[in-house]
């Protein structure tokens, strides 16, 4: 079940639906906007390449709003982001088992 908002019932995130509140621009990083948090992983709606969810906060105003990243350019800019993503989608704290989940299914899931 979907909501208006992009979350499901379970209140996770549902990338396709909340793709109309996501911008199209992809270039936060490259504007110097920190990083919040990686709210999900998944496929691009539309490319269906995989991306990162990224919240950035503008800081002239300290408004917050999510890009769609590839997730090599937010590997590179927002590892610890990244990792908490990773590790809360998880629910893994030891090292070797976030490894080992990770190589073992897709990162398609909200935390």
């Amino acid at each position: 079940m979907r909501s208006a908002q992009g979350i499901t019932a379970s209140g996770n995130i549902d990338p396709d639906d909340a793709f109309k509140y996501v911008m199209r621009e992809s270039d936060g990083f490259r504007k110097g906007y920190k990083a919040v948090k990686v709210s999900v992983v998944c496929k691009h709606p539309i490319t269906r390449k995989l991306v990162a969810v990224v919240v950035f906060v503008d800081p002239s105003d300290g408004h917050e709003f999510a890009q769609y990243i590839p997730l090599r350019e937010t590997h590179a800019n927002a590892p610890t982001e990244l990792r908490q993503y990773f590790v809360a989608a998880s629910g893994c704290t030891d090292p070797k088992k976030l490894v080992l989940h990770l190589l073992l299914q897709l990162p398609n899931k909200a935390p």
